[in-house]
């Protein structure tokens, strides 16, 4: 008999225990864990997911994606890529539009993906300098 009830009261304790884990807030949910500035020869697989805040000089820019705006930089030797979603993309003024060209300096935030080897950042904060 006190083996069972023993055996009831851990049984119990790990019922308990478990259910207030699944219970506590954490990290709220569609929130993304802050890299702060991080280089591009740093962004590596382990910040997938992460928001990071980097940038260089435009390399290339493609219009054409019906999405968005696909563009690539650089810094220090080292490349990465970066997507604004029209829904961010379309908030630009038209000049803000006309900065994002071949050897303006680019500072964004965003979270970062990988697409086809190549780390993305996507974009939701940029500003741009000549």
């Amino acid at each position: 008999m006190k083996r069972t009830h023993r055996l009831l009261t851990i049984f119990g304790l790990i019922l308990m225990f478990s259910t207030l884990m699944s219970c506590s807030p954490g990290m709220p949910q569609g929130s993304e864990q802050d890299a702060g500035e991080v280089l591009v020869c740093s962004l590596t697989e382990n910040l997938i997911g992460w928001r990071v805040t980097t940038g260089g000089k435009i390399t290339f820019v493609d219009f054409s994606p019906p999405d968005g705006v696909y563009f690539e930089f650089e810094d220090g030797g080292c490349q990465a890529g970066s997507f604004a979603h029209n829904q961010f993309w379309n908030t630009f003024s038209d000049d803000q539009q006309q900065q994002i060209t071949l050897g303006n300096s680019i500072q964004m935030e965003g979270i970062l993906t990988k697409d086809s080897g190549r780390m993305i950042v996507s974009v939701q904060n940029v500003e741009v300098a000549p």
